[in-house]
């Protein structure tokens, strides 16, 4: 048996995912300007699974 999240649960869970999102963006740009690879790694892959979760979540 699957659940179903309410509408407005998910909503909240998208608008979360979208901020993050443009937050882990924002420190990637950041990363690769002080030249951190080991930060430039981690939200290449954050942001990539933030990504994807977030195209789950919208359908």
């Amino acid at each position: 048996m699957k659940l179903k999240l309410s509408d407005d649960l998910r909503f909240l869970q998208y608008l979360v995912c979208t901020i993050i999102l443009i937050g882990s963006f924002g420190f990637l740009i950041y990363s690769i300007w002080i030249q951190e690879i080991s930060a430039i790694i981690f939200c290449t892959i954050f942001s990539a699974f933030l990504f994807f979760f977030r195209k789950k979540l919208k359908n």
